[in-house]
């Protein structure tokens, strides 16, 4: 049999080849000519686009997956590899030739460190396959075409989120402050969390933030969450700190200026993408920011400080020796991230903070004693920073949809800081060696004692001059209080170098404030009735603000769970039934006897009126 096979194979073959020799003889000499240089073109081109065009080649491998390109950065060649941290030891690294961009995709929860010769920080999560692609939650799988934003609603849903897990006259105070001001019902989580269960060990008492916030969204946006509580998308979420915040300003200037700051961020990554191919990043959500990258890298988390972008304020504005002293974080501009405060869309604050949840127990899981919350996140905005800056260096466009869509998945998350601390500014960091304060309340109307501060300061010319445009346009709340109330001549807290008016004081540094200070904020000695107000019932359909931007206004709602009791709201195991309401004694409480004079409560703290008990 295999004789006869042998045999009748080549007898196809002597047929063809007979064939073939015929043909070519019945041709000319010029038709053979062409032919033959038809031919050379054609695998001359091919070789060309092979080599210059970059095809993208994606491996699905059981281990360890890469994901090569030819693309070249700048007239370099860059090695892109993810290589060990202090939460997973790395996987081998791959063999391809170095004069390949290579992307090694690691498995779930490995932490890139960033090497000298590193363009960028590896894909941190595994690859899913193409068919998993399209089943997977769209927020994980938003599209790579990060240039066009999807059509946005034009009424949307406010929520403010605070994480609290006992109670205290100090969340009490961050709590009423936002009440008085208009803001929403705040929704509670983590209330009665055991932080030792999460973090086991004796630190990290702020880590349950992050998988309590992700437990909120993933329950609000849940399909099957009530229409009282349901969030979508473009739904705006506001968290902030528990026991160190006071709202100063309405809501309405602090959603104006949270769609102002996005504004101006987005043409600067234009400017800097300067491209004709669309840009690949743009930004959603804005964290607070602050003067010192903590927590370092042998906390567990590397937030890659140094290669964040410098802070687009004035290069002198602590004068002169602005940022020549690594060490003196007091004449640093705020470029760094601080977890007092974020703001963004529900659907990417979910994608950030899953992001966020997933580096954690990773790093728990192997024993690392993370401390600091704002590290996390702190880490995912650094490694977006080094894939923005590889984005901007590309000479070319990736054209491979597969890799597009895992590089952008992993580390564009549209995250930005609030620069000029427009919507927070922190107290750390704001005393100067001589014992004065970058900040203070004052009377904007009183000009010459903002230009005894600066003086005092060694500010000349005086940069804060009088009420902020955004702030005398917006309605005063107190004009149901008392009669033509000035922003003037209510005291708020001004920083006399930046000239920021914030909407929010979060008191990380000086803590003792929140009792020393407590009475001079201008609402304080009208805090009861306002509380009084904006607790009553909402008769009438309004919005809590109308923010306009460029393409038309938005319109922001309160949930209508808060429609009828504005009472705090506490996030239980699902959102599938209205959330409980929870009452100001079980919050405004001392937790502890001691905290308290004999015969004092919480109201006597929070109100100082000798008014009795809040109902």
């Amino acid at each position: 049999m295999y004789q006869w096979v042998r045999r009748h194979h080549g007898l196809d073959f002597q047929i063809l080849k007979s064939s073939v020799a015929l043909g070519f003889r019945k041709l000319s000499r010029v038709t053979m000519l062409f032919i033959v240089l038809s031919l050379s073109l054609i695998v001359f081109m091919s070789y060309t686009k092979a080599t210059f065009n970059v095809p993208h080649t994606l491996e699905h491998l059981q281990g360890n997956q890469t994901l090569e390109t030819g693309q070249h950065l700048s007239t370099q060649t860059v090695q892109v590899k993810h290589v060990s941290s202090q939460i997973l030891s790395p996987l081998p690294e791959s063999t391809a030739e170095p004069d390949n961009v290579q992307l090694d995709v690691m498995t779930k929860g490995l932490k890139p460190t960033l090497t000298p010769e590193s363009a960028i920080a590896e894909i941190a999560e595994p690859t899913p396959s193409p068919e998993s692609i399209k089943h997977v939650d769209p927020i994980d799988s938003h599209s790579s075409k990060l240039e066009i934003p999807q059509e946005q609603q034009r009424d949307r849903r406010f929520a403010l989120v605070i994480p609290a897990t006992s109670p205290s006259p100090d969340l009490c105070k961050t709590i009423v402050t936002a009440l008085a001001l208009g803001y929403p019902s705040p929704i509670i989580i983590n209330w009665g969390v055991d932080y030792h269960t999460i973090t086991k060990w004796e630190g990290g008492q702020n880590l349950p933030k992050i998988p309590g916030f992700v437990k909120y969204l993933d329950a609000a946006m849940h399909p099957e969450a009530h229409p009282d509580e349901k969030l979508e998308e473009d739904d705006l979420v506001l968290m902030v700190d528990a026991y160190d915040v006071w709202f100063q300003l309405p809501a309405d200037i602090l959603l104006r200026r949270y769609h102002e700051i996005n504004k101006r961020a987005n043409i600067r990554l234009q400017q800097q993408w300067g491209r004709d191919e669309p840009i690949p990043m743009r930004q959603t959500i804005v964290a607070a920011s602050g003067k010192n990258c903590h927590p370092q890298p042998d906390s567990g988390s590397n937030m890659h400080c140094e290669r964040l972008p410098d802070s687009p304020l004035r290069a002198d504005l602590y004068g002169p020796n602005t940022e020549k002293d690594a060490t003196k974080h007091r004449d640093h501009r705020p470029k760094y991230i601080n977890g007092g405060v974020y703001i963004g869309p529900a659907g990417d604050m979910r994608r950030l903070f899953r992001r966020a949840a997933q580096k954690m127990e990773a790093g728990l899981s192997q024993g690392i004693h993370l401390f600091s919350e704002q590290g996390i996140p702190g880490e995912v905005l650094g490694e977006q920073e080094i894939w923005r800056q590889w984005q901007r260096a590309m000479k070319e466009v990736v054209y491979d949809n597969d890799a597009k869509f895992l590089m952008d998945r992993d580390f564009e998350y549209h995250f930005g800081l609030d620069y000029s601390q427009e919507l927070s500014i922190q107290t750390f960091w704001t005393d100067t060696d001589h014992g004065l304060f970058d900040g203070a309340f004052v009377l904007l109307n009183n000009q010459s004692a903002i230009d005894a501060h600066s003086e005092a300061l060694g500010i000349s010319p005086v940069r804060l001059k009088g009420v902020p445009e955004d702030v005398k346009s917006a309605k005063n709340p107190l004009t149901d209080v008392i009669e033509s109330p000035d922003w003037g001549e209510m005291e708020l807290y001004a920083d006399f170098f930046t000239e920021s008016v914030p909407a929010i004081v979060h008191h990380n540094g000086f803590k003792e404030r929140r009792t020393s200070w407590w009475d001079k904020p201008w609402f304080h000695q009208h805090l009861r009735k306002l509380l009084a107000i904006h607790l009553a019932p909402r008769r009438t359909e309004a919005p809590l603000a109308t923010v306009e931007i460029e393409d038309g206004g938005v319109k922001y709602w309160a949930a209508t769970a808060e429609k009828l009791d504005r009472r705090p709201r506490l996030m239980g195991d699902s959102a599938q039934a209205p959330l409980k309401k929870i009452g100001f004694q079980d919050i405004c409480q001392y937790a502890d006897d001691s905290l308290r004079q004999p015969g004092d409560h919480w109201w006597d703290e929070v109100f100082r009126d000798a008014g009795g008990p809040f109902s």
